[in-house]
This record gives structure tokens, C-alpha cells and sequence, in this order.
């Protein structure tokens, strides 16, 4: 949440304009102190600890524009899956209320169908500054990929990156009981075992998607 509510940050005390329409009124040092608010944020969360920061949240991808302006060095891994498999895993979990869009099979397909447009929208303005990371390939190839990844970050390979599931840290994501585990192959193509039960999700997808607005000028 804390890149979310840096961005948000933005125009708080001018109610009537608040993002994404503040940004037209700020300037390169603002933009310098939200990135040095959002690194504080996340070294809040590691003490004194010299360490890598992973901010997971799934609606992160709304805010690379933000991401870019504030924290241009940061790497964006941008971890793709099988649509079905992916609408089907966020459909199964509760988030709490966060994320309602997973909690209808209809506006889940429709969500993620505008989810790739943003994605290629970044990818185009943002050339170089996205590494895509394939699910199905990572299971294939968890050493090659994960050499790949690290190197788009500058680190270097640690033997200890194939091994996990041995961290003995808290966990406390939906994924909790999966990186527990090493990697496996059974979710692949998991949503196969309910697809007479996700008809609306399976239309949806197919369904062509509702293009996005045009930026209004000085966007």
C-alpha cells in the first residue's frame, strides 16, 4: 500500500484536485520528495537492515507512470500468467474487500483485459524500463529466469534465490503456503477443473476490450 498512498498524497490538501489531476501542478522537486517519502516508507518496514525491497501489491501497475517520475532507478518485474489461471486464482482468494473486482467473473475478465492495455501502454512510453517475467517459463526454468531477473536489477547470482521456500521470515500475503514450497508445476492450467463454472469469466476475456480514454492535454 505504500506506493499507493505516496501517489495519493498528491493534492490531498486541495480536495477538489487530488490524482491523477494534481500531477499537472507539480513540480521536479515534488516529484523528488514523493520518491524520497516511498523509500522512506519501505525502510520503515526493514529497521536498519541493508536490504531489497519488493513492493508486491497487485494494483501496482496502475502507478509505473508515478513510479517512473518519482523513483526512476527502480526495476519493474512484471510477472505474467495464463489469463484464465490468473483471473481464476484472484477469483478463489478473498482479499478483504480490497480488490472487488475479483469478486465477479464478468468485471474480473474485463479488469484484466484493461490491465493489458495499461500494461502495453507502460511498455510503449516506458521502452526497456519493464521486464516481463512468464509464470510458465519461470516453473521451466526457474535457474535461467531467475539469473535473467537479477541481472535486470544489477545482482548477482545467489544460489539461495532457487531455495525460497527454506526463508524462515513471515509471510503474510495469499501466497503464504505457495513459497513454502519449491516451485511445481499443478497450477498450471488449474482453471480447466472448473471452466463449466466460469463461463462469464471465459466471455469476458474474449470479449474485445473497452478501449482506454486519451489522456487529456498536459497528461
Amino acid at each position: 500500500m505504500d506506493l499507493k498512498r505516496v501517489v495519493w498524497s498528491i493534492g490531498q490538501n486541495t480536495p477538489q484536485q487530488q490524482f491523477p489531476e494534481a500531477v499537472r501542478t507539480i513540480d521536479r522537486d515534488r516529484f523528488a520528495q514523493l520518491g524520497t517519502t516511498y523509500i522512506s516508507r519501505l525502510r520503515a518496514h526493514g529497521g536498519d537492515s541493508s536490504f531489497h525491497v519488493v513492493d508486491k501489491m497487485p494494483a501496482n501497475f496502475q502507478l509505473l507512470g508515478m513510479l517512473r517520475a518519482i523513483l526512476p532507478n527502480a526495476h519493474v518485474i512484471h510477472c505474467r500468467r495464463d489469463a484464465l489461471d490468473t483471473c481464476w486464482s484472484c477469483y478463489r482468494n478473498y482479499f478483504g474487500g480490497q480488490q472487488r473486482f475479483a469478486q465477479d467473473l464478468t468485471e474480473l475478465g474485463r479488469y484484466y483485459r484493461l490491465y493489458e492495455q495499461l500494461m502495453a501502454h507502460w511498455k510503449q512510453v516506458l521502452p526497456g524500463w519493464i521486464l516481463d517475467i512468464d509464470y510458465e517459463a519461470l516453473i521451466d526454468d526457474q535457474e535461467g529466469l531467475t539469473r535473467q531477473l537479477l541481472e535486470f536489477c544489477g545482482l548477482e547470482f545467489d544460489e539461495r534465490c532457487l531455495q525460497f521456500h527454506r526463508t524462515a521470515r513471515v509471510v503474510k500475503t495469499a501466497s503464504q503456503y505457495q513459497v513454502r514450497r519449491p516451485l511445481y508445476k499443478g497450477s498450471i492450467g488449474i482453471w480447466r477443473r472448473y471452466a463449466n463454472q466460469l463461463g462469464p469469466l471465459i466471455e469476458a476475456l474474449q470479449s474485445p476490450a473497452t478501449p482506454l480514454a486519451a489522456p487529456k492535454p498536459g497528461l
